[in-house]
């Protein structure tokens, strides 16, 4: 193996970086229950269920036990839970983080929401490889071909629906790739516009056994700037869609 290609391939190496996947939880899964789909969620008594700027309840989309994810680069609480919640109409989230799991109860739908919920699915994770494709920002400083005749590791391959990930480069898009920052660590020599790509916090896939049943197919992404991780601003986050 050449000289050049050495050296590309310690690129390559420097730019692997691992993701929380998260599947549904069956009979032949293993290790902890890290959260779940769908199903009621788990709130304070005094907090109010989440509605939209038209006053309908939101949809609760998942609910993560902090304390049970697997450790990558993505700079998480140790402990907690994080809510997610979504109005589909009008693509309004809300994310909620609660640092004290034990002040939490679990609340019903309110009966003013639109359909029947959907039953709870528990989720289990792994942690999985992940590099940048395409044209992601963390691939410009590179010369094109720079990384021709590298060998690299086979990434897992994605499920056809319920693909749910918390950070690490996004997964396939549906209508366009999303770039993010795969977590918080920075590598050297970035320019200016992927030193300020907001950090993937979770994708969530079509899903329609919990409700997220997007269009034909699709996913939805949550991306939060770095200041704001570290200052645990949950609800400052970003939302996307890409279905279609």
């Amino acid at each position: 193996m050449s000289e050049l290609i050495l050296d590309a391939a310690d690129d390559w190496a420097a730019l692997r970086r691992e993701y929380i996947s998260l599947r549904h939880k069956d009979k032949d899964s293993t290790g902890p229950t890290v959260g779940h789909v769908a199903g009621e969620p788990e709130l304070p008594d005094s907090l109010a269920w989440p509605t939209d700027s038209h006053d309908r309840p939101m949809q609760h989309l998942m609910t993560l036990d902090l304390a049970a994810l697997p450790r990558v680069g993505l700079d998480l609480p140790a402990s907690g839970r994080l809510v997610f919640f979504l109005d589909e109409e009008y693509a309004e989230p809300s994310i909620l983080f609660f640092d004290d799991p034990a002040a939490l109860r679990p609340r019903a739908y309110p009966e003013s929401f639109r359909w029947v919920p959907d039953a709870r699915i528990d989720l289990v994770a792994a942690t999985e490889p992940c590099w940048p494709e395409g044209d992601h920002p963390y691939l410009a400083r590179f010369p094109k071909g720079h990384f021709d005749g590298v060998p690299r590791e086979d990434p897992p391959e994605p499920l056809l629906v319920a693909d749910h990930r918390i950070g690490g480069y996004t997964g396939v898009g549906v209508q366009y790739d999303f770039d993010c920052a795969p977590d918080s660590t920075l590598p050297e020599g970035l320019g200016a516009e992927a030193e300020n790509l907001p950090i993937l916090l979770a994708q969530l896939d079509y899903d329609p056994d919990a409700g997220m049943g997007w269009g034909d197919c699709g996913n939805a992404h949550w991306s939060i700037s770095r200041p704001d991780l570290a200052a645990r601003r949950f609800d400052a986050a970003e939302f996307s869609w890409s279905c279609h």
